[in-house]
């Protein structure tokens, strides 16, 4: 596994990313080292590109068919 690319870091320390190597994870450290995983369900790839101050997250996952969607992620849905 290696990290593909850190995309955003919000004001509170917060970063988001991509990680993988032919199938892609989004990812967001917390300031205290905390990581979780963004794994959309059914998705091949996930990807995270960006996360503002309130916590949402915003990504592009792709679905069984190769199609690209988009997605938001907020309070955990």
């Amino acid at each position: 596994m290696s990290v593909r690319e850190v995309d955003n870091a919000a004001d509170r320390g917060t970063v988001v990313g991509t990680y993988g190597v032919t199938e892609f994870r989004g990812f967001v450290r917390r300031p205290n080292g905390a990581v979780t995983t963004i794994d959309v369900p059914g998705a091949s790839s996930t990807f995270v590109v960006g996360i503002n101050d309130r916590g949402a997250v915003v990504g592009s996952y792709v679905d069984a068919d190769g199609r690209e969607h988009g997605f938001l992620l907020e309070r955990g849905k």
